[in-house]
């Protein structure tokens, strides 16, 4: 596969049916047009060469999993995979993996220096 997001809850029965709450998908989806975004703009700034194919440029994919650790509900979103926490790691192992380890590493280096540089910035901003 490629990238995973993963959004965990940790719902009653009464949060589910609760319309004040925040939904989770759209949370989901607002961090994957995010994360697409800052790919696509890095490898571009970077050259990353794993995303840059002699027939054009290689898709990035991303995966949308909410985790509900009690209780998921009984829909299904599209773009989004609704799981139980016991479920989770067999869904990920389902899939083949679409980029090497140096490739993995890559992706990963870059996404933890971009948190850290975040948060110094934010705490200079305070």
């Amino acid at each position: 596969m490629g990238i995973f997001i993963i959004e965990t809850k940790n719902w009653s029965n009464h949060s589910l049916d609760n319309l004040d709450l925040r939904s989770p998908v759209q949370q989901i989806l607002r961090t994957n047009y995010a994360l697409f975004k800052l790919l696509d703009i890095t490898s571009r700034k970077h050259n990353w060469n794993f995303v840059r194919q002699h027939w054009g440029n290689r898709k990035i994919p991303i995966k949308n999993i909410i985790v509900f650790i009690n209780n998921p509900p009984r829909e299904q979103f599209q773009f989004i995979k609704i799981l139980g926490l016991n479920e989770l790691i067999s869904y990920i192992k389902y899939f083949n993996s679409s980029f090497t380890k140096n490739e993995t590493e890559s992706i990963a280096d870059h996404l933890q220096n971009l948190s850290q540089h975040n948060k110094v910035i934010s705490k200079l901003t305070m």
